[in-house]
């Protein structure tokens, strides 16, 4: 179960009153808090009026995310609160002063310090003037001395109490910092990545499509299966697919369409890429050296909400992404992608030592940062489609994007299908869980050798193919089973995967030709089309290449 420690500044919830098991408080929380706050989860509450943490343990019994309220329960009452003073120790400053999600041992330390016997002082009678007629013994006493010393016993045990715990806490932390614990810490994004829904209904991948089908059909727009069903298995093979084509034809509305269909209509951005995005500062933000605030921009808070709720699926659409150079600022989630393990996709928002400094800012000025780690990570719940149009306004799309994407082109349009718009359908959510198990980590081989031979051709020109191209082919050929023939699922990798890489002047005339008669003996229609386009354009302009 998941423990939050949260500060308010409610004045209505204090030290100084007392809360009965089950009493029922709400509290609101700030809008750039992004903790995937759940039913019967658990919370601590720090009072700044009262400088305490308050002496309760509550459950979470409604969550209102529209006005972002909490409504919480009484589930334990302990002994006493703990003095912010008390809990410095215990927790780094900054910590203090944001919504954050407790580790099993910070919580045991808390608890364990709210348990400790409050002391009292005695009160003036017991101090009062002995009167005259008691008789007085030897040695004399005053009277209260016993009841002091007994005090003063119990302030020393409750200190030695403390000097335990937090001996046994700072023992913990050095374990914890073990290059094995530093992944665990580091990626606490990792808590809620595998938590699964018992009762979750996981429909069948074709069911799913179908549906998809209906949806975009439904909405007045008509894409054909191969295309659907290709650019479904792009994301799943890569979460990163590029729709190239004309504008107008429809490549934002099939992100759009896709996401909407499977329950992604809050979790779907479409962004619009800007010409003067010259680096990475319009995705992720930046450091204001002056103000020392941290400007974040509206797909860096995309991606944390994506971190925090790992369940749903998030896709971003960058749309004409090619009005800038995308490497310039789309080059850390291109690097980030190639990783294969939580701790390998992760963008450094900053360093540590400038995130420390920023959250010491933030606690002395009492505000809240947005940003709960120096890093951000592309979890396996995030998809990213970019829409490229290919017109003199836009800028050439390097082999660097290229080698990393699906390229899907979109230059025709059936009109005669298109349908009437109907009745929007209801969508019909699809988790990261049922997503992930549609996926096919497990490469398809059978076509290596074909793969070979495309190489050896093209090395005629002094180009050739790499291991990552290679390898993500025939991963497409394992996540296309059941969706697509394999001979056109490998028809659409060698036009996606490979033609785009091509081009050149007269030089390239022979290889053109050879691949065309490879193309034609195992009966690649696709990729024979647009070779002999691209041969054509060769003999009419000198110079030729995959996009048009």
């Amino acid at each position: 179960m998941n423990y939050y420690l949260c500060p308010i500044q409610n004045q209505s919830i204090t030290i100084k009153k007392f809360y009965p098991l089950e009493e029922k408080l709400t509290i609101d929380y700030p809008a750039d808090v992004l903790l995937p706050f759940k039913i019967d989860e658990c919370v601590l509450l720090i009072q700044y009026a009262d400088d305490a943490l308050l002496p309760y343990e509550f459950s979470i019994i409604g969550i209102n995310r529209v006005v972002r309220t909490l409504v919480l329960s009484v589930r334990a009452i302990y002994q006493n609160g703990v003095p912010l003073a008390t809990l410095g120790l215990l927790l780094p400053e900054h910590m203090l002063s944001n919504y954050i999600q407790l580790t099993g041992q910070q919580v045991k330390g808390l608890t364990s310090l709210m348990n400790i016997h409050p002391f009292h002082l005695p009160n003036d009678d017991q101090f009062a003037a002995p009167d005259q007629n008691d008789q007085l013994s030897y040695p004399p006493s005053l009277p209260g001395l016993d009841t002091l010393n007994d005090t003063l016993h119990t302030i020393s045990d409750q200190f030695d109490n403390i000097a335990q715990l937090m001996q046994e806490f700072w023992n913990a932390k050095a374990v914890d910092s073990s290059p094995e614990a530093v992944y665990e810490e580091e990626d606490v994004i990792e808590v809620v990545e595998h938590v699964e829904d018992e009762d979750e209904e996981i429909f069948e991948e074709s069911e799913v499509l179908d549906y998809v089908k209906d949806y975009i059909r439904e909405s007045g727009y008509y894409f054909d299966d191969e295309t659907l069903y290709n650019y479904h298995i792009c994301l799943k093979t890569r979460p990163f697919v590029i729709l190239a084509g004309l504008s107008g034809t429809g490549k934002s509305k099939l992100a759009q369409l896709y996401a909407e269909a499977l329950g992604q209509d809050s979790t779907f951005m479409r962004l619009p890429v800007r010409p003067n995005w010259n680096d990475d500062r319009y995705l992720l933000g930046h450091l204001n050296t002056v103000t020392g605030d941290y400007v974040t921009e509206s797909a860096v808070e995309f991606i944390l909400a994506a971190n925090a709720n790992q369940k749903k699926l998030y896709s971003l659409c960058l749309d004409e992404m090619n009005l800038a150079h995308v490497e310039y600022y789309f080059s850390q989630f291109l690097s980030a992608m190639e990783g294969d393990r939580p701790k390998d996709r992760r963008i450094a928002l900053m360093s540590e030592r400038s995130f420390t400094q920023l959250q010491e800012q933030y606690r002395r000025a009492g505000k809240r940062s947005a940003l709960h780690s120096a890093d951000i990570y592309l979890t396996d719940n995030l998809i990213f489609t970019g829409t490229i149009n290919v017109d003199e306004t836009t800028q050439p799309i390097s082999d660097k994007v290229i080698d990393r994407a699906n390229t899907i082109e979109f230059f025709n349009v059936d009109l005669e299908n298109i349908p009437k718009p109907g009745n929007p359908k209801e969508a019909l959510p699809i988790s990261n869980r049922a997503w992930q198990s549609y996926r096919s980590t497990e490469a398809d081989n059978s076509r290596h050798a074909q793969i070979i031979e495309i190489n050896t051709i093209l090395k005629q020109a002094d180009m050739g193919l790499g291991y990552r191209v290679v390898h993500e082919i025939e991963l497409y050929l394992a996540n296309s089973r059941g969706l697509l023939r394999t001979d056109v699922a490998f028809d659409l990798q060698c036009k996606q995967r490979i033609l785009p890489r091509i081009r050149g002047t007269e030089a390239i005339e022979g290889m053109l030709g050879d691949l065309i008669t490879f193309s034609r003996k195992n009966k690649l229609a696709h990729t024979e089309k647009r070779l002999q386009e691209m041969k054509s354009r060769l003999k009419r302009d000198g110079y030729t290449s995959f996009w048009r």
